[in-house]
């Protein structure tokens, strides 16, 4: 019992950690890409300056290195779950490869179902979006 709790206060720990860590390092990377574009559009053409209000080019800097850093964290995300993935998939076939077999059929099922349904949502969206659309141009 107290092994379990040691377990999940380290695990907790450990997440907790991770999140503190990637916050940093996406802060850091998220700065740094904001004085680099900044120092460019400093350094570009005075016409390009001169053509476009300085309101724009803040606004156009900082939703573009926020898209980036969102994208990064996605990355990051996407690794760290993989290698979840990957450590469970082998701790799985080294318990019972014929479990594994079912946990795999069972999510390959769950995932096509979850398929469906979103492409059918996704349609349905579209068609909302396009009558939206029609409606507008007739007001």
């Amino acid at each position: 019992m107290i092994g379990l709790c040691v377990a999940v206060i380290l695990k907790n720990l450990v997440a907790q950690a991770n999140h503190i860590v990637t916050r940093y390092f996406d802060g850091l990377v998220a700065h740094r890409l904001r004085a680099r574009v900044l120092r460019q559009t400093v350094d570009s053409c005075i016409d390009y300056r001169v053509e476009n209000r300085r309101s724009d080019i803040v606004n156009t800097i900082a939703t573009n290195t926020w898209k980036v850093g969102g994208a990064l964290t996605q990355l990051h995300q996407m690794a760290v779950s993989g290698s979840a993935i990957l450590v469970f998939l082998v701790l799985l076939m080294m318990i019972s490869p014929l479990l594994t077999l079912i946990a795999a059929a069972f999510l390959g099922t769950t995932a096509l179902i979850v398929m469906l349904i979103s492409r059918r949502a996704q349609r349905l969206g579209q068609e909302v979006v396009d009558q939206n659309k029609e409606f507008g141009l007739r007001m």
